[in-house]
């Protein structure tokens, strides 16, 4: 069987986007000049709009698919979203902001982690320089509880 990793970097999600086929051309063909201007002008910056939108979105989704691949799961899913299956499934909107909640959410505990750690290890700084000046060293104090606050 073929490692994880391998099977993710061989993965080619893409974004689903909707069809934009106007569905009132005939109207269009009726109006007045300027008014047809006016909304072709209006269609083109939509159409920008839209079209950097969706490689904002591209641009996510590629951000979140190489952290998976990076193997750096601090979503805190294991499978959900590894390329393991439907390597070729396109990925809604939708599912690009659920995997970056999920991703920022991972990041959100490793940081109180990482701070809970940080804090632990300032208090036992704090005793060994306590315990070297009097001369002795003790572990057995029982540590502050954890505050981020």
């Amino acid at each position: 069987m073929e490692p994880t990793t391998s099977i993710i970097s061989n993965c080619r999600r893409q974004l689903r986007i909707a069809s934009r086929i106007s569905k009132n051309t005939r109207s269009q063909l009726n109006g007045a000049p300027e008014e047809r201007r006016a909304r072709a002008s209006h269609n083109r910056v939509e159409k920008h709009y839209r079209n950097r939108l969706n490689a904002q979105f591209e641009s996510l989704l590629n951000a979140l698919l190489a952290k998976v691949r990076q193997g750096d799961n601090s979503n805190g899913d294991d499978n959900e979203w590894d390329g393991t299956s439907d390597l070729d499934r396109r990925v809604s909107k939708g599912e690009v902001l659920e995997m970056a909640r999920k991703c920022i959410q991972g990041l959100e505990r490793e940081s109180n982690e990482l701070q809970r750690e940080n804090f632990e290890l300032k208090g036992s700084l704090q005793r060994l320089k306590g315990s070297a000046s009097d001369g002795t060293v003790s572990s057995s104090e029982p540590e502050a509880p954890f505050n981020p606050n």
